[in-house]
């Protein structure tokens, strides 16, 4: 089936989607897929640190197992066309991790929708490694979607147990969707890790775009309660979050997460995550 040319209101969208994106970073070129629908908790600090899982695989070994249901809502800007929609089931153990999960980003006019298998193993010598395959597809009002895949993969060490340093590469397959390369950025990241309080930093670069610095961090205030902050230039952006969990193993757990762009406003993002 080809390729259908997208209508007016499909370019006026995807032109809109273009400037936010050159605002929210300042480059020379824009990939597809810039934005993902990350867990409020990624949100809350900016996005700084090597990914959740590693940190949990490298330091938290005794850490709840077993199967979780997670789902995440968020709107950036408090523009209708920028709501992003996520939901995962995941499996820990102590010596791996899981994850199948779907998500959409966009609106009615145009969206980005991912299919991804996410999966994270320690090894020994203190290392954990993982990998992400994702299915992504371009969708408009009028026209075919169109799909392409891309493979993620990072990698965590850690040193003298509280210190963890790690690097990680998006699309390390080169792919690319309408002749527009998949968003490809490379960082390194870093996170301390000490009783009651983990402290965040990334540095996150990608062909055509201005290095980023982002660093945050998580206080544990009590055992159902954990705050979060982060910052990160550019973009100029803060963020601030909670942590809520029940007392109950079945009882979910909230993420919210706030976000303030020096330019362009104000965003949210809400995950509520069951363990069963």
């Amino acid at each position: 089936m080809g390729v259908r040319s997208p209508s007016f209101a499909t370019v006026a969208a995807g032109c809109v989607m273009a400037i936010v994106s050159l605002a929210v970073l300042p480059s020379t070129a824009v990939g597809a897929f810039e934005r993902e629908v990350r867990p409020a908790a990624a949100d809350a600090v900016c996005g700084a640190g090597p990914a959740p899982e590693l940190i949990d695989l490298l330091t938290r070994p005794e850490r709840e197992t077993g199967w979780c249901l997670r789902a995440t809502s968020s709107e950036l800007y408090g523009l209708a066309e920028l709501r992003g929609t996520a939901a995962s089931v995941s499996h820990a153990s102590a010596g791996g991790y899981l994850s199948l999960g779907a998500s959409s980003f966009g609106g009615r006019i145009y969206s980005e929708r991912t299919i991804e298998v996410v999966g994270a193993r320690r090894w020994p010598e203190d290392t954990a490694t993982c990998f992400r395959g994702r299915a992504l597809c371009m969708v408009w009002e009028g026209g075919d979607a169109v799909w392409t895949g891309a493979l993620d993969a990072s990698a965590a060490w850690s040193v003298h147990g509280r210190f963890i340093i790690g690097v990680s590469a998006g699309n390390a397959t080169g792919s690319s969707v309408l002749s527009t390369p998949v968003s490809s950025p490379v960082s390194g990241d870093a996170a301390l890790v000490l009783d009651g309080v983990m402290i965040l930093a990334s540095l996150t670069c990608a062909a055509g775009f201005t290095p980023s610095p982002a660093i945050g961090c998580e206080l544990t205030l009590a055992p159902w309660l954990r705050f979060r902050a982060g910052v990160r230039k550019p973009p100029s952006s803060t963020a601030f979050g909670l942590r809520l969990e029940g007392g109950h193993p079945l009882a979910p757990g909230l993420d919210l997460a706030w976000c303030r762009h020096l330019v362009l406003g104000s965003s949210y993002s809400l995950t509520v995550s069951v363990r069963i």
